[in-house]
């Protein structure tokens, strides 16, 4: 297929974005959407979640085992590109450039395999970023430390594609295990999505793009790998650490960005259901906002983006934002599975009405209610004046 000029430059211009390039990225002002409706689940294929656990109480030797990731995305429409980081315990398990060749990490079936049966040009990449390790960052592959990786895809020209109910698997990653533990030990590593690896260079977040080059953030449910020379006790515990608005006014009619953050305070990885409610302060009015699901790896944080759009027809005053965690089966600390917040909810006034409650609020204080006393007294005094005048009047045509 002969690509035209135009094509020639959307192509470089995306080899680049997916490689490395901030200036491009930043030269085309993508928006990152509020709210995170993409879901990447990473996956066990041998399981099917997101458990990677190895059984070493018998004297099993698990150094230099590979073992595959799959990560799959759900609940976006109109993809054109996507890009995902990834980081993990780089002293556990490693990544291998040599085990991971473009052909076998983007296999047949994978999201944009219908737009390459039809001629369409992938472009693919998957790149060891670096380890960062207790002396800096380290570009060697087996250094000890936190290991990063970034991988993308993208069609030339764009050919848009729906995830929505549906999963499809986005790409797959070979790691090898390089350490065992102990006898009566457990060495336990994440495979964490890295929303925003560096806030300085937007070419490292994770996201998927839609054709009008907007992105959408995407919330991962992570994966947790265990290697297991004991017996281990279960600790569930799920927290909501804290809570921010996007907004400190908050007005009927217009929307405000709510970002809930939680922990896994635990030792398991937890599926877990959380529930938005907001309620009159008065108690005269309850309505649940919102309820959905996140999945956290053990001692993992991360937040959730909510946009609330409050009723044009909502009535004013003080309400109390709920959040809150549904037990676990057996979470014993429940102190941290709710948090609250009091709002005020107010009305913008139109100018005549900001001026009315302007002289409203003025003649409520000490100088405006003397000034009212003081026109009363005169318009009283007057009136009074009028009345002897007219009653004068009288009393002399009666003469």
């Amino acid at each position: 297929m002969k690509l035209s000029r135009s094509t020639l430059h959307i192509k470089g211009i995306f080899t680049l974005i997916l490689i490395s390039s901030i200036t491009i990225l930043a030269s085309l002002n993508i928006n990152r959407v509020l709210g995170t409706e993409a879901v990447m689940r990473i996956v066990n294929p041998l399981t099917g979640d997101g458990k990677f656990i190895f059984n070493a109480t018998e004297g099993i030797n698990y150094t230099g085992t590979d073992f595959t990731v799959q990560f799959y995305i759900s609940g976006i429409s109109d993809m054109v590109a996507w890009q995902i980081a990834i980081s993990w315990n780089n002293s556990i398990i490693q990544y291998n450039q040599t085990k991971n060749p473009l052909s076998w990490v983007f296999p047949h079936g994978n999201v944009f395999q219908q737009a390459e049966d039809e001629g369409y040009e992938i472009i693919k990449t998957c790149n060891f970023i670096e380890v960062e390790t207790a002396h800096g960052p380290s570009q060697d592959p087996t250094a000890p430390g936190t290991g990063f990786l970034k991988a993308g895809a993208t069609t030339i020209p764009f050919y848009p594609v729906n995830v929505e109910e549906r999963e499809a698997l986005l790409c797959q990653i070979n790691f090898t295990i390089v350490a065992m533990p102990q006898p009566g030990e457990i060495l336990q590593t994440n495979i964490n999505l890295e929303k925003i690896l560096d806030p300085l260079n937007p070419s490292l977040d994770s996201f998927v793009m839609h054709t009008d080059l907007t992105k959408t953030e995407i919330n991962a449910e992570s994966a947790v790998v265990k290697i297991i020379a004991g017996e281990e006790e279960i600790i569930r515990d799920i927290a909501i650490t804290s809570v921010k608005l996007s907004k400190q006014k908050l007005f009927v009619g217009e929307n405000v960005t709510i970002t809930i953050y939680f922990k896994n305070e635990g030792n398991d990885q937890e599926k877990f259901n959380f529930t938005i409610e907001c309620e009159k302060d008065d108690g005269s009015f309850k309505l649940t906002l919102f309820k959905y699901y996140k999945l956290l790896n053990p001692g993992q944080e991360d937040y959730y983006k909510y946009v609330w759009v409050i009723p044009a027809n909502m009535s004013t005053g003080k309400y109390i934002l709920r959040f809150s965690v549904d037990p676990l089966e057996g979470e014993e600390d429940l102190t941290d599975n709710e948090l609250q917040l009091t709002i005020n909810i107010e009305k913008k006034l139109s100018s005549f009405e900001y001026v009315l409650w302007l002289l409203s609020l003025w003649l409520t204080t000490p100088l405006g209610i003397f000034l009212i006393v003081y026109l009363a007294s005169i318009v009283g005094f007057f009136s009074i004046m009028t009345v002897i005048r007219k009653i004068k009047a009288k009393m002399v045509r009666k003469v």
